[in-house]
C-alpha cells in the first residue's frame, strides 16, 4: 500500500513578492506531503517532477511506499526507461497477465508488473486515441483494490482514478485561477471530477485552462487546500469511483471514461487453493437452494480471502502475526476469521483479532468485546492449533479526545458526527495497542465475565422490559395510520421538509414526533369545563388544553386528531411514550455533561481499570500490516435496518433497488473515508467481500437466498441468511445467530460522543457536522441499529 499525490500547478508570470510566497508555500506543501504520505508508507518516500511537464504548469508526482508485495521493495513513484510515471497505491489480485503469477504468494511486485504492461500498452498505441483505448482496457480488467496515477511522457497525458468500488482513498481539489476585481468567475471547478462524471455523454470532456492548481492526493491537504481557499474557496472532494480520467497536459482538456457494470456471474466457482473447504449440505439431510447458494458463497469468499492472505509476505519474527482481523465478534468478522486460517499454512503462525472498546464505566465490558470473546472460544475449539491472539483494545473517551485532531485530518473531508465515531472506532483499531492475555488465562477470564452478566448480545432486538401497556399503546396507534400509506419517505406532516423516520409509531420525522406527543400531553391536561382557568397539577390549563386541540385538528384533521386522543386517553398512562424511537428526553443529571472534578474521578478510575487489565495480561502490539474488514456484507446481504424497511414498505423490488443503491454508494459513504483512517497507522486494508468475484457472484444470487426480511424472520436470522448457512457449515454456531449491530454501537464509542458533543444520546444527530450544536437535528442518525431503553 502506499501514499500517493500529483500536484499541478499554472506558472504564475508576476515574480517579486509573489515569488517569494510561493516559495514558502511549496515548502509547506512538500513538508505535509512527506509527513502525511509517510504515515501511509513508512518504508520509502520520493518527489518526482518529471522532464515531460507542460511549459505552463509545474508537475510533481509523490509516493510513499508500505512494502507488502515483492521480495524487493520497488521505489515510487516507478519511472520507467521512456519517462513514464507511475503512482499506484492498491493490490492487483487479477486481471493483469504477467510471466509470473502476482496470485499464489508475495514474492512478485504488482507495481513492477502494472509498470510494465502500461509502458507495452502505449508502445502497441498507433495514435492517441488507441492510447486511451489500451490503457483503459488494461485499467478496466484490474481485479483488487486501487488508486492510481500515470503520466504518459509521450503523450503528456495523465491517467487517474481507483477502482469500481473506491476501495482505496483518492482526493482531488481543482482551483480556477483568481479573478480581477469585478470579474466573474468564467468556470465552475468546484467538484469538477463529480460534474463530468455525472455526464450523460460517454467521452465527458472539459476544458482546465481556467484552472490554477489540480491536487490528488491520498488523503486531504491542509497547506493546499488551505491556499486555494484563499484564492477561490475550493476544497478536496472524493474522486468518482465509476470509471478513469485522462487529463491532456498538452491541450489542457480533462476527459472521463466510465466502466462498465459489473455482470453478474452465476458460475460455479472452484476451490482455487485446495483448502479443504467444509461441505454445507449434510450427509443425509437433502441439499437445498440455500445449501447450494452457501456451498458457492463459502467457496469464492474463500478464494477472495486466500489471495489477500497469501500474497502478504511472511512475518518479520518469529511469532509475529503477518495478518490480522477486525474482529467485533458478529458475523462477518468470525467468518473471515476462520477463513483466514485456512489460508494462513503456517501452522505456528499466530492471528490477531482486533477489538475495541470505549466503555469505561463498564469495565471495558461492551457488546462487542463480550461477542469477541464468545466468539474467540468456538475459533479455538473448532480450530485448536491456531494460536488465535484477541487483542482487548480499551481506550478511555478522554483519549479519543486528546487524539481528536490527528483523526479530524485523516477523516477529513468527512466531517459529521458519525464519520466522527465511526473513524474513532477504525483509527484505535488499526493503531493495533492492546492488551493479550494467555489462552488459559484468557478462557478463565472470559468464563468468569460470562457468568457474571450472563447477557443476550440480542437483547436489544427484543422487547424485554418493555410495560404490556406501551407496546398495547405503541401497537393501537400503528394501527391508527394517522397519514395515508406511502412510499415516499417525505416525512407526511403538511410543510415539513424532513424524512419520516423507519421504526416511529406515529410514522413521522422525530421533530413532528416530539411535537405531536407534546401537544397530545398538553391536550389531555384538561381542566373541568366550568372552570376554565382552572390550574391542573401540572400548571396546564383548560384554555391551554383546547388550544393544543385545535393544533392538533390543523396537523391530522379533526376526525384524525380525536381518533388518536381517544387512543391515548383509553390506553396511555402519563409516564408512557406514545414513541419509543423518539422519546421527548431531556439532559438529566446522568446525560449532563460531567463536572471538571466528576471527569477527574472517572480518569482516575479508567486509569485504574487500566493498570488492572496490564497486570492480567500484557501490552502488545499487532506486527500485522494488513487488516481483513468485513465491509460489504451487510451492503450485498440485507445487512441494515433500512433493507427490512424497504422490503416491508415497497416489497422485493424495493429492496432490491436499496441494495444496489448501497452498493453504489458505499465508496463515497464508507471505503474512502475508512481507507484514510485505518492506512494512518501504515496498515492496509483488504475487504474480502468487495472481490470483484464475489460481488458478481452475488449479484446473480437471488435476493430470497441472500436475505429473508420477512416479519416472519428476526433480525439475526434473516438478514444475511446465506452467510449465517456458511458460518454453521464452518462450525460457527454462535456468531450465526447474531443480529447486526453498527460498529459505533458495539463498541459504545457513540454512547459516550453523543453525550459529550450533544448533551444525551437520545439527542445526537450522525448527520450533524463536528462542532456544530445539535441539539434541535430533525432527526436520529439513519444508520441507527438499535435503540437503548
Amino acid at each position: 500500500m502506499c501514499g500517493i499525490a500529483l500536484l499541478l500547478e499554472r506558472v504564475a508570470l508576476d515574480g517579486g513578492h509573489d515569488s517569494a510566497r510561493r516559495c514558502l508555500r511549496a515548502a509547506a506543501v512538500q513538508e505535509e506531503l512527506q509527513r502525511r504520505l509517510s504515515q501511509r508508507g513508512p518504508d520509502h518516500f520520493a518527489v518526482v517532477t518529471p522532464g515531460s511537464a507542460p511549459p505552463w504548469a509545474d508537475l510533481q508526482l509523490a509516493s510513499a511506499v508500505l512494502h507488502l508485495r515483492g521480495d524487493a521493495l520497488v521505489a515510487q513513484p516507478t519511472v520507467d526507461a521512456r519517462g513514464n510515471v507511475l503512482c499506484w497505491n492498491g493490490e492487483v489480485f487479477g486481471g493483469l497477465e504477467t510471466a509470473h503469477s502476482l496470485y499464489d504468494d508475495g514474492s512478485q511486485s504488482d507495481t513492477a508488473a502494472l509498470s510494465a504492461a502500461l509502458a507495452k500498452a502505449a508502445d502497441a498505441a498507433d495514435d492517441d486515441d488507441e492510447l486511451v483505448a489500451r490503457v483503459l482496457e488494461l485499467v478496466r480488467a484490474i481485479e483488487g483494490p486501487f488508486a492510481f496515477a500515470w503520466l504518459h511522457a509521450a503523450s503528456q497525458r495523465v491517467f487517474f482514478g481507483h477502482d469500481r468500488f473506491g476501495r482505496r482513498s483518492l482526493l482531488s481539489l481543482i482551483a480556477p485561477e483568481q479573478q480581477g476585481h469585478g470579474q466573474e468567475q468564467e468556470q465552475d471547478t468546484e467538484d469538477l471530477l463529480t460534474r463530468l462524471a455525472s455526464s450523460p455523454s460517454r467521452s465527458a470532456c472539459v476544458s482546465i485552462a481556467g484552472v490554477s492548481t489540480f491536487c490528488l492526493s491520498s488523503v486531504a491537504l491542509r497547506s493546499v487546500s488551505d491556499s486555494a481557499s484563499a484564492s477561490a474557496g475550493a476544497s478536496f472532494h472524493e474522486v468518482p469511483c465509476t470509471g478513469v480520467f485522462s487529463l491532456d497536459l498538452g491541450a489542457q482538456t480533462l476527459s472521463f471514461h466510465a466502466y462498465a457494470p459489473l455482470a453478474p456471474c452465476a458460475a460455479v466457482p472452484v476451490d482455487r487453493y485446495a483448502c479443504g473447504l467444509p461441505a454445507v449440505a449434510g450427509a443425509v439431510a437433502p441439499e437445498t437452494p440455500l445449501d447450494v447458494a452457501a456451498q458457492h458463497l463459502l467457496t469464492v469468499l474463500s478464494n477472495a480471502v486466500g489471495v489477500r492472505v497469501r500474497t502478504i509476505p511472511p512475518p518479520r519474527a518469529a511469532g509475529a502475526a503477518r495478518v490480522a482481523v477486525l474482529f467485533s465478534g458478529g458475523l462477518d468478522s468470525v467468518v473471515l476469521a476462520a477463513l483466514t486460517h485456512l489460508h494462513v499454512v503456517a501452522a505456528d503462525e499466530p492471528i490477531d483479532l482486533l477489538n475495541v472498546c470505549f466503555d469505561a464505566a463498564s469495565q471495558f465490558r461492551s457488546p462487542d468485546r463480550q461477542a469477541a470473546e464468545r466468539s474467540l472460544r468456538e475459533l479455538r475449539a473448532r480450530f485448536p492449533t491456531r494460536r488465535w491472539r484477541l487483542v482487548r483494545i480499551d481506550v478511555p473517551f478522554a483519549a479519543v479526545l486528546q487524539s481528536q485532531r490527528a483523526l479530524l485530518d485523516a477523516l477529513a473531508p468527512c466531517d459529521t458526527h458519525m464519520d466522527f465515531n465511526i473513524g474513532a472506532a477504525f483509527w484505535w483499531l488499526a493503531r493495533g495497542r492492546g492488551v493479550v492475555t494467555t489462552a488459559a488465562a484468557n478462557d478463565e477470564n472470559e468464563t468468569e465475565n460470562e457468568n457474571e452478566s450472563g447477557d443476550d448480545l440480542n437483547a436489544f432486538l427484543r422487547e424485554d422490559g418493555v410495560p404490556p401497556a406501551q407496546r398495547e399503546l405503541e401497537a393501537a396507534l400503528q394501527a391508527l395510520a394517522l397519514f395515508p400509506a406511502s412510499e415516499d419517505p417525505a416525512c407526511p406532516v403538511p410543510s415539513c421538509r424532513f424524512k419520516r423516520k423507519p421504526g416511529c409509531a406515529l410514522g413521522v420525522c422525530r421533530l413532528c414526533c416530539l411535537r405531536l406527543q407534546r401537544l397530545v400531553r398538553r391536550a389531555e391536561r384538561a381542566a373541568p369545563a366550568d372552570s376554565e382557568m382552572k390550574m391542573d397539577p401540572t400548571g396546564a390549563t383548560a384554555k391551554d388544553a383546547a388550544a393544543a386541540v385545535r393544533q392538533l385538528d390543523a396537523l391530522l384533521a379533526p376526525e384524525t386528531a380525536a381518533a388518536l386522543l381517544g387512543t391515548c386517553r383509553a390506553l396511555g398512562p402519563p409516564e408512557l411514550f406514545l414513541c419509543r424511537v423518539h422519546r421527548d428526553k431531556r439532559p438529566t443529571a446522568k446525560t449532563r455533561p460531567a463536572s471538571a472534578e466528576q471527569t477527574a474521578t472517572q480518569q482516575q478510575q479508567q486509569q485504574q481499570q487500566q493498570q488492572s487489565a496490564a497486570v492480567a495480561g500484557s501490552t502488545y502490539t499487532t506486527a500485522a500490516r494488513v487488516l481483513l474488514v468485513g465491509v460489504g456484507a451487510d451492503e450485498q446481504l440485507g445487512g441494515y435496518g433500512r433493507h427490512r424497511t424497504a422490503f416491508l414498505t415497497r416489497g422485493a423490488a424495493g429492496l432490491e433497488a436499496e441494495l444496489a443503491r448501497d452498493l453504489q454508494r458505499i465508496w463515497k459513504r464508507n471505503l474512502g473515508r475508512d481507507d484514510r483512517v485505518l492506512a494512518a497507522h501504515a496498515r492496509e486494508t483488504r475487504l474480502p467481500f468487495l472481490d470483484e468475484r464475489v460481488v458478481a457472484w452475488l449479484a446473480a444470487l437471488p435476493v430470497p437466498l441472500r436475505c429473508d426480511l420477512s416479519r416472519e424472520r428476526a433480525r439475526g436470522d434473516g438478514d444475511k441468511l446465506v452467510l449465517r448457512r456458511v458460518a454453521r457449515a464452518l462450525g460457527l454456531s454462535h456468531c450465526a445467530t447474531l443480529a447486526k449491530r453498527a460498529i459505533q454501537f458495539g463498541t459504545r464509542i457513540a454512547k459516550h460522543s453523543n453525550r459529550h458533543a450533544f448533551g444525551s444520546n437520545r439527542q445526537a444527530s450522525g448527520d450533524a457536522k463536528l462542532r456544530l450544536e445539535a441539539r434541535d437535528a430533525e432527526h436520529e442518525d439513519e444508520e441507527d441499529e438499535e435503540s437503548e431503553t
